[in-house]
């Protein structure tokens, strides 16, 4: 279902960010400038109105609890919201990105130009004895009234006219909605339906042997905020790329609600989930979702030359100088040396306290009555939406069509925290597996050394069975698996690893996993085959090592160390540019209002220069003059009012300025043909070849163009004789 909101006054959705030195309390958008209204603003207000429709018996009593769930427990409600997006975003997304491809566009449709569109800024102060109060001032983007916004929403069928009864009687909404802000209107409306290209489109191989492993990708398209993190010690904060174990448990969720809880002790279940047989690999950011190229954590080896742009890998074997680097961070690198880093955004959010007539968070030390909850504020970092990340399931191809069976047709899953509200909307599509096979030259001669990294974190165990984040255990893993136990060495002089503590959350028993000490992703040894054969790698290929390898944990991949060279090519992918047609039709109205403003700059810019050579004359008659081409309505209504300066000592100074006003010297009559070709010069639709094949709707220089001009000039023109006099 959908819910639609239009707002009915200006309205303040706060994001709570500033911008420093302009703006106090600003509003939610995206990189592109499109506002939007976080879906926990809408939940908020919503969850209010149920609780007075049950006070006043309109509603049964406990559905506000039943819906929107109890605060502090750990039970998900039923009810989730999403981000409400203003309308036609999907085509206004589209269209801007493909402007921002084009060097020539991406100024006239930058993220701050965008924004004015969609809002303006407003100040406010407090007033005391009828003066303004000293520090008081306060400086607010809000939303322009008359737009439309609309929020995905899930609800139990059986709740939701309760639900469409909370829309109907919620009035505002926001920040200072008390105050004149945030009057809207909300209804619910059935979602349209989605195309079938949303829909995985799979094939399996008819031939497949019993005994062969298969990989399956996964692509996931954030629609919403994602906070996606099992590492403990992040105070909430989110990874840079999704865990398996999210999508495992989403899947297993689904598992469970379709064949019973009863289902979680056989033996399907536990292939799929959890015996390791089935390997839910995690998913790791790319630049789109065309991108062919898997990524992965940068290797913690890898470093970059402070002094210039080379990159090289420390776990190279040749000999070399002593040089000035640093690491490349948190980056997730592909085979074929591009680098890529999803985008991060901090939130904040505040629960209120418990006694309503406060109505904000006042924080625990508050000294207020009772022993309520006093709400509090809080921040965490989270991945933006639109972004997309890619991995693989691994097993057996029967394990692997049961799993395909449990995504959504239109591939919709909520992933990670905080689902209810916000975050972790996401599309999910599978891909036709492919087998794993063995690779001939995917063989370790005796006597080699393999460098190793891990592709994800690691959990190892010690001789005595407890987690230990020690890379020299990576050697006894590893002759395990490939059955030569205590024939594979480290080589001390090439360790390069990170180490921290995983954890994780088990929805099913509502309680936090143990928490492990691991190695890193990223991290790098290198291993020698002391074994005195040629080891096969298939073995390891297939698994991972340590603990909790079902949820993609212990990932390895490896190279020859004689094959390795000391400089690494490290790129940033740049995207292709877009030829064809950008504006979708929805997008037309706000392509025509980003030009209008465009061309109005210019128009300003043109009109500043033209004062600056023109003669200075009487502050008077500039006045006049200003005050009669405001009034005016048309070109021809201009011409008219001027006539009446002929024979006049007005109708000399105005010839002085006559060609810099586009006007007649004899007969006074505003020239428009001559205005509108000058003007021509200052539109991007005239002097852009990509615009210039587009047709946009009102692009006709108007009156309304040249009076802007004129005025402009003429407030020029008066302040340059303000100068002159001082």
């Amino acid at each position: 279902m959908r819910i639609r909101m239009e707002l009915l006054s200006d309205a303040l959705a706060g994001s709570g960010e500033a911008l420093a030195g302009t703006v106090d309390r600003d509003i939610a958008f995206d990189e592109r400038g499109l506002p939007f209204i976080p879906a926990k603003r809408i939940r908020g207000v919503l969850r209010e109105s149920m609780n007075e429709l049950e006070f006043l018996g309109l509603a049964e009593t406990g559905t506000t609890e039943a819906l929107f769930g109890v605060p502090g427990t750990s039970a998900s409600s039923p009810f989730r919201i999403h981000d409400g997006r203003v309308e036609n975003a999907e085509a206004l997304a589209s269209f801007l990105d493909s402007a921002k491809k084009k060097n020539e566009l991406a100024a006239i449709f930058s993220p701050r130009i965008v924004l004015d569109c969609f809002s303006y800024l407003r100040a406010q102060t407090s007033v005391e004895d009828g003066v303004a109060k000293e520090n008081t001032l306060r400086i607010s983007r809000v939303l322009k009234k008359g737009q439309v916004f609309h929020f995905e929403a899930d609800c139990p069928a059986h709740y939701r006219t309760a639900l469409k009864a909370a829309c109907a009687s919620t009035r505002a909404f926001g920040t200072s909605r008390n105050r004149g802000l945030g009057e809207i209107r909300m209804f619910c409306e059935d979602a349209p339906e989605e195309g079938p290209e949303f829909k995985s489109q799979m094939t399996f191989d008819s031939q497949a042997s019993e005994d062969t492993v298969y990989e399956m990708p996964v692509s996931v398209h954030s629609l919403s905020l994602l906070i996606a993190s099992d590492r403990v010690g992040e105070n909430g904060d989110s990874g840079g790329y999704i865990p398996g174990s999210f999508l495992l448990g989403a899947l297993a969720a689904r598992y469970l609600a379709d064949k019973g809880m009863k289902s979680a002790s056989n033996p399907v279940f536990e292939r799929l989930f959890l015996s390791g047989e089935t390997i839910w690999c995690n998913l790791y950011p790319v630049p789109d979702g065309n991108s062919s190229d898997r990524y992965a954590p940068a290797p913690v080896s890898i470093r970059k030359d402070k002094n210039s742009d080379r990159f090289f890998d420390l776990a190279c074997s040749e000999e070399f100088e002593e040089e000035e680097h640093v690491g490349l961070g948190e980056l997730f690198l592909s085979q074929g040396g591009n680098v890529h880093s999803p985008r991060m955004t901090v939130q904040y959010h505040h629960r209120r306290a418990a006694d309503p007539a406060y109505g904000r968070a006042l924080g625990p030390e508050a000294d207020i009555p009772g022993n309520g909850d006093k709400g509090t504020f809080f921040q965490f970092q989270a991945l933006e939406g639109d972004q997309f990340f890619k991995g693989s399931i691994i097993g057996f191809l029967e394990d692997l069509k049961t799993v395909a069976s449990l995504l959504p047709e239109d591939g919709i899953l909520l992933l990670g925290k905080s689902r209810t509200a916000q975050y972790g909307r996401c599309r999910v599509s599978l891909f036709s597996p492919t087998p794993l096979l063995h690779e001939e030259d995917d063989v370790w001669e005796d006597g080699g050394t393999f460098i190793f990294r891990f592709i994800s974190d690691a959990i190892l165990l010690n001789e005595n069975g407890h987690p230990e984040p020690n890379p020299r255990l990576l050697a006894k893993e590893v002759a395990r698996i490939l059955q030569v136990p205590g024939k594979i060495s480290v080589d001390e002089t090439r360790i390069f690893v990170g180490r921290h503590l995983v954890g994780g959350y088990l929805g099913v028993w509502n309680l936090p996993r143990i928490q492990f000490p691991a190695l890193a992703a990223g991290s790098v040894i290198a291993l020698r085959n002391e074994s005195g054969k040629s080891l096969d790698m298939t073995r390891l290929s297939l698994t991972g090592v340590g603990l909790r390898i079902a949820e993609g944990f212990g990932r390895l991949d490896w190279k020859n160390s004689d094959d390795m060279e000391r400089t690494v090519r490290i790129s940033v992918k740049k995207q292709p540019e877009d030829s064809k047609d950008f504006v979708q039709e929805e997008a037309k109205s706000l392509a025509n209002e980003l030009l209008r403003r465009n061309f109005r700059k210019e128009l300003k810019k043109a009109s500043r220069e033209a004062a600056s050579s023109a003669p200075v004359l009487p502050g008077s008659f500039v006045g006049r003059l200003t005050a009669i081409v405001r009034s005016a309505s048309s070109f021809e209504g201009l011409s008219g009012m001027l006539a009446s300066f002929k024979g006049k000592p007005a109708g000399n100074s105005l010839k002085r300025i006559s060609d810099k006003l586009f006007i007649d010297r004899e007969t006074l009559v505003v020239n428009k043909e001559n205005f509108r070709k000058k003007a021509a010069q200052w539109d991007p639709v005239s002097r852009i070849q990509i615009l210039r094949n587009l047709r946009f709707p009102n692009t006709e220089v108007t009156y309304d163009d040249f009076r802007e001009f004129a005025i402009v000039f003429l407030s020029a023109l008066k302040l340059k004789g303000r100068r002159n006099v001082s």
